[in-house]
């Protein structure tokens, strides 16, 4: 199994840039965010999060617009596949960067069609369930899954998603089997765990804290290596699993956002992506993107071309689709 083949619910920031100079200084028109999962979901409120802060710095208004479906793929392909004109930008997930091995014939090239810019935050998850499952915490739970093999079941807020991936890995690093039940996203997901139609998922921090302090829903551990401060009792999943949160799968403990875009040649066009950078890194659409719920500033600097790395090295692991429980 790769050493990278999940970071929980990459989001990534992509946009394509001309392949000439533009004729308007930039922005001269709004701009749109494109978000590959459904409203609601830990991808969608960052992309939310930062687009007033983005339009009050670039000057124009930053729309978002929701096109869930087939991984991400839909709102990558969308974006892709638009006049490369800084205009329209994506926000994705990790899935960004595991459909690069999932998809072997994808209708566009998830490393020559983007450029890495820059990283914006990085969010632990969490294991949920509903409070009618018959297990107080973590190790209870296990014992009640191992005892009724597949009765329990897990949402599973997009197939292929990094969430989809971190349950799989529980499953069997915990030697547990629990039925999936695919979303197109993370918020329709959550609706049926919250209705106690499924049993369990994973969450980012961000989209999940609310109904667990609410007490709607019952949370089981954290898939970050420590504890988090907000949830100090709640234990990290590898206190009592041991090795989930390893060397070999620390990455898919976090939900990652990046700015990628499309150079055809240096000069204006690195300036038009460095306006875009500068305004997520530098202004008030980080400093608000950091202020949401154990959101955690990275070095921001350093990951310009880390998703590319990434890609790569999911494009040579070998092994993933065996372990892969669709």
């Amino acid at each position: 199994m790769s050493r990278h083949w999940a970071r929980s619910a990459l989001a990534l920031l992509l946009v394509s840039l001309p392949l000439a100079a533009y004729a308007d200084e930039y922005p001269s028109k709004p701009i749109k965010l494109l978000v590959g999962a459904s409203a609601g979901g830990t991808t969608d409120t960052m992309a939310r999060a930062i687009a007033q802060p983005l339009s009050v710095s670039l000057g124009k208004p930053v729309l978002v617009e929701n096109r869930p479906g087939a991984g991400g793929n839909l709102a990558a392909d969308a974006v892709a596949k638009s006049q490369p004109d800084g205009y329209t930008l994506l926000v994705s997930f990790t899935s960004h960067t595991i459909n690069a091995t999932l998809y072997p014939k994808l209708p566009f090239d998830p490393v020559a069609d983007f450029t890495a810019i820059s990283m914006i935050s990085t969010v632990p998850s969490m294991l949920v369930g509903h409070p009618k499952v018959a297990a107080q915490d973590l190790k209870a739970l296990i014992a009640l899954a191992r005892a009724q093999p597949d009765k329990l079941t897990i949402g599973i807020g997009g197939i292929g998603s990094s969430l989809h991936l971190a349950g799989d890995q529980f499953k069997m690093m915990a030697d547990v089997r629990i039925l999936n039940v695919p979303y197109k996203g993370t918020a329709p997901a959550l609706t049926d765990v919250l209705g106690g139609q499924v049993d369990l998922m994973f969450i980012s921090l961000v989209t999940g804290s609310a109904q667990v302090r609410g007490g709607k829903l019952r949370a089981f551990g954290v898939t970050s290596a420590k504890r988090q401060e907000s949830f100090p009792e709640l234990p990290a999943i590898g206190e009592v699993v041991p090795g989930f949160e390893s060397e070999a799968s620390r990455e898919v403990c976090h939900d990652d956002i990046h700015l990628l875009g499309k150079f055809g040649s240096r000069g204006k066009l690195a300036d038009e992506s460095d306006a875009i950078r500068e305004a997520v890194v530098g202004g008030d659409a980080f400093a608000l993107a950091s202020k949401l719920d154990l959101a955690q500033q990275l070095g921001l600097a350093q990951s310009r071309c880390g998703i590319v790395g990434d890609i790569h090295r999911e494009r040579c692991a070998s092994g993933l689709e065996e372990h892969f429980d669709g």
